[in-house]
């Protein structure tokens, strides 16, 4: 991947911008946060602007992830057929450089690591950064804050670009998704807070607010 691209989420892409080759994205939350189907949007529109996509699931089976994009409306099957998609299952470290090593070169790479306690040490954190840098590719994880070890989730935080953290709150009775932006370019001089919803189409971005430090 040479060019920059929008992750396609017009709220989110308002802020962001275009994302330079070799961003690296940190996309923090809770099961009930839904950060798959968050991963998915941005694998979808991207990959519909004729990026290709990879999407790496650690620790669980990529069947399901298919499935629960189709129940979502998101026409997966089609863009595997187009060569623009590929899901890959993996268990160790090892299984992950050698699908990035065939894939980062001509991908946005998603890795989706919600479902296991991960615990990466500083060599491979920083390798992981550096491959998307050396290839120029956008690489965005997932992961789950309470299961992944502490020094692996501050070693991230560290390393990545971006972090994006997802919550979900109870607000005058109603259950309302917030995206906060933790750490972009931008930062200090604004935080900002994103609603989203869950819905047919899985996560829609609905609306901003800056909020001060």
């Amino acid at each position: 991947m040479r060019k920059p691209i929008r992750l396609g989420i017009p709220v989110l892409d308002e802020y962001v911008g275009s994302l330079k080759p070799g961003t690296t994205i940190l996309i923090e939350g809770l099961p009930e946060t839904y950060p798959y189907l968050l991963l998915h949007r941005i694998g979808y529109q991207v990959s519909r602007a004729g990026v290709k996509v990879t999407y790496i699931i650690w620790g669980d089976n990529a069947e399901d992830y298919r499935e629960a994009a189709i129940n979502v409306g998101l026409d997966v099957p089609t863009l595997e057929r187009e060569h623009l998609w590929k899901y890959f299952s993996i268990m160790s470290l090892d299984e992950l450089w050698n699908i990035m090593l065939k894939e980062a070169a001509k991908s946005l790479i998603l890795i989706d690591a919600t479902s296991i306690s991960l615990e990466i040490p500083l060599k491979e954190a920083m390798e992981l950064r550096n491959m998307a840098k050396k290839w120029g590719t956008i690489t965005v994880i997932s992961i789950t804050p309470p299961v992944i070890g502490e020094k692996t989730l501050l070693l991230l935080e560290k390393l990545f670009d971006i972090i994006l953290e997802l919550q979900v709150k109870i607000i005058r009775d109603e259950v309302r998704y917030l995206m906060n932006i933790k750490k972009h370019k931008k930062m200090p001089k604004k935080g900002l807070i994103i609603t989203y919803s869950i819905g047919a189409q899985g996560i829609k971005v609905e609306q901003l607010r800056k909020i001060p430090y």
